[in-house]
């Protein structure tokens, strides 16, 4: 077919042209004939209207107002005609926003995550909205990244929109992005309502609200009508919690397996043997977590693993990566961001809770908090990904401990391992008393743990107080398992 019978065609598919006047039918035709390019309002005044190019004029402005009203079935939501504010106009043909997306190409292999991945999918087909949720650092971005371009590859969610929200902390900016991102400008007032025609318009779509921490109930509320009002759409949110809609499904990451970690620090860094004993180690004190792994697989370029398995801290800490937001430039920076969401008697909870190690035993935590409303704040620390549940046991990561420790005065910080000492120390003599020495072994490390007994031990004797000649009996009772030597303290 002929070009201008192509254009043509497709200007009388798209409106009744009797219905135009001369300059709409212009303007129409001219962009047509550049499906999906950004044409400037200064080429349209020159090339349309026939004006010098220093000209200054409403006419495009006013024609396209009129031309959206008689072509649009939303003029406040456009599918055809869309503005992108200071740059231009774009006509986008019938259909072809349907097959769009805006799932960038990836920069560098991806490793392990694969029941993940098929998790998220069933997720999606059964319920329609799935909330990826995980620690600072985890890799909830980077997963659905990859699930999306999967999908987008082979055909099961080809119109797939992706909105970054991380920067967002109000309903003002969660509509002003999902505006950005859906080509609908500017958002009207009740924009979560108003936003409705524009999705339906698009047809089947996946839409991904990404790092919606600070605007949970913001998300929640849209997602809750989307979906009611918009059958042929799906969501997936990540944050650091869900959001506590109905109908939400959930998936929780943890850390990378071993492999996995090891195999991502050797593609990055550029080293060799993923068996090797010390890039072995380096993934195991990192525990997996993909910010962490990238951080030092990023040195790891320049320094060998003999080098930086002992600075591990300094790795983690010290940018190197200049493409990434400052929140995720370093491991202490992704975590800060989270902890500035936390309220105080959170924060002072997370901070006392480092005085555990391996895990927080359920009975300990009368003791050993302060704060009179401390199971409520372990419950929301818990919800908010700060602290991980494997199992029936409460943990944190390393890299959430060693931030949230600096957060305790030095007074604080010596009451609270006191107070954690002898609680290690009550609990061990009594079940050690309940129930013998070999059977009191595996009790106590089932209930309280030897991580903890050691970090005791290790205070008791830094503090010389009785507590260590208590904890040390125990100790020999139960086979010698504490030595100062071994403790691990706060």
């Amino acid at each position: 077919m002929h070009p201008q019978q192509y254009t043509d065609d497709l200007t009388e598919d798209v409106v009744d042209l009797a219905t135009l006047t001369g300059s709409e039918i212009a303007l129409l035709r001219y962009l047509v004939d550049r499906p999906g390019q950004l044409v400037s309002r200064a080429e349209l005044l020159t090339e349309v209207w026939g004006y010098h190019p220093s000209s200054t004029s409403r006419a495009v402005d006013k024609t396209l107002a009129r031309l959206r009203a008689k072509v649009e079935d939303c003029p406040s939501c456009p599918r055809l005609l869309h503005t992108v504010h200071g740059q231009g106009v774009r006509f986008t043909p019938p259909g072809a926003e349907r097959a769009a997306h805006n799932v960038p190409a990836p920069l560098d292999a991806w490793f392990g995550r694969v029941e993940d991945l098929d998790t998220l999918r069933a997720q999606l087909e059964a319920g329609r909205t799935a909330t990826v949720i995980g620690a600072p650092g985890v890799g909830k971005t980077r997963l659905v990244l990859e699930a999306t371009r999967a999908w987008v590859e082979d055909g099961t969610y080809p119109a797939t929109w992706i909105c970054p929200l991380g920067s967002a902390s109000s309903r003002e900016d969660f509509l002003s992005v999902l505006g950005e991102v859906l080509g609908v400008r500017p958002v009207p007032r009740n924009g979560i309502a108003n936003l409705v025609p524009a999705l339906r318009n698009r047809g089947p779509m996946l839409l991904v609200l990404d790092d919606v921490d600070r605007i949970l109930d913001v998300a929640a509320e849209a997602i809750t009508r989307w979906c009611r009002d918009v059958s042929t759409l799906r969501v997936i949110c990540t944050s650091r919690e869900r959001l506590a809609f109905s109908g939400e499904t959930v998936l929780e990451l943890d850390g990378l397996g071993s492999d996995a970690s090891t195999a991502l620090l050797c593609c990055r860094a550029g080293w060799l043997d993923p068996h090797d004993k010390t890039i072995r180690a380096i993934a195991t004190k990192l525990e997996g977590l993909p910010l962490a792994l990238e951080l030092v697989a990023a040195h790891g370029q320049a320094l060998p693993p003999e080098m930086l398995v002992d600075r591990l801290d300094w790795a983690v800490d010290h940018p190197v990566l200049r493409d990434r937001p400052s929140r995720h430039a370093t491991l202490t920076g992704a975590i800060r961001w989270s902890w500035q969401g936390l309220d105080e008697p959170c924060r002072r909870t997370l901070s006392q809770a480092t005085v555990f190690r391996g895990f927080i035993p359920p009975s300990a935590i009368s003791r050993v908090f302060d704060c009179h409303d401390s199971l409520d704040a372990i419950a929301a620390l818990r919800a908010g990904s700060m602290l991980w549940q494997r199992g029936a046991k409460l943990g944190m990561y390393d890299a959430v401990r060693n931030f949230a420790a600096r957060k305790l005065g030095q007074e604080e910080r010596l009451q609270t391992r006191h107070r954690h000492a002898a609680f290690c120390a009550d609990r061990a003599e009594r079940i050690v008393g309940e129930h013998g020495w070999v059977a009191g072994s595996h009790i106590l490390d089932r209930q309280v743990g030897w991580h903890n007994m050691r970090a005791a031990l290790s205070f008791a004797h830094e503090a010389d107080c009785a507590l260590a000649q208590r904890l040390r009996l125990v100790g020999n009772r139960v086979g010698n398992r504490l030595h100062v030597g071994d403790a691990a303290g706060p």
